[in-house]
């Protein structure tokens, strides 16, 4: 009996799927109602400013993220030396295989291998979203996915030329500077959890600090 309602269930399931309540051209019809009145449905933002508006997302309360301004990538080691020294870390910094990373004049051990217990690394966003203050990584061959998820200490280098105002603004940068990515990865700040007795706890389930170095843009 049992059996033969859970059949039946997955029946009805499996019909109301197949039932096209609306055309296609209802459905875009719709779409473009939305799009038409984005100003009312999306949360304002300056557009004038995204900098600043990415900042105060990205760093309210409860993100455990830190924001350093930076003019060039060049700036980029003293920033991570001055973090090291600030939070007594000790330890060899992992660099995406990025050219550019790999170029600068670290003055501190590196490498490019991540492990589960690498303590500090380093990577570079595609793009940043001021509305949530989110950053947006890509994966590949200079990208690997794991420096989102193994370091405890993350720091992740921003151009403030690709901060877009909205979430759905990222997908025109995505298809313009991405080729192909095996996947995408949005981050708001440190991961953390309060599945436990709703007692926060940050590095549940990835960097339990996120630091941004944001170049500013020229």
């Amino acid at each position: 009996m049992s059996q033969r309602i859970n059949l039946n269930a997955r029946n009805r399931i499996f019909a109301a799927l197949g039932t096209d309540a609306q055309t296609e051209a209802a459905r875009h019809a719709d779409a473009a109602g939305l799009l038409a009145n984005l100003g009312q449905i999306r949360p304002p933002i300056d557009s004038s400013d995204l900098t600043a508006a990415f900042i105060r997302a990205a760093t309210a309360s409860g993100r455990v993220t830190s924001v350093t301004t930076i003019a060039s990538l060049s700036e980029l080691p003293g920033v991570v030396r001055r973090y090291i020294a600030a939070n007594d870390l000790q330890d060899v910094i992992v660099l995406q295989p990025w050219p550019e990373l790999l170029a600068l004049d670290w003055q501190i051990p590196t490498t490019t291998s991540i492990e589960p217990d690498s303590l500090i690394a380093v990577s570079i966003a595609r793009a940043g979203i001021a509305e949530t203050g989110s950053l947006v990584l890509s994966s590949g061959h200079h990208e690997p996915m794991l420096f989102n998820f193994l370091p405890l200490h993350h720091i992740v280098v921003l151009d403030a030329q690709t901060l877009c105002a909205h979430l759905e603004d990222t997908a025109a940068t995505i298809a313009a500077n991405l080729d192909n990515p095996h996947a995408i990865t949005l981050i708001s700040g440190a991961s953390g959890t309060t599945d436990i007795e709703g007692v926060y706890v940050h590095g549940a389930h990835g960097p339990g600090y996120l630091h941004i170095a944001l170049i500013r843009a020229t």
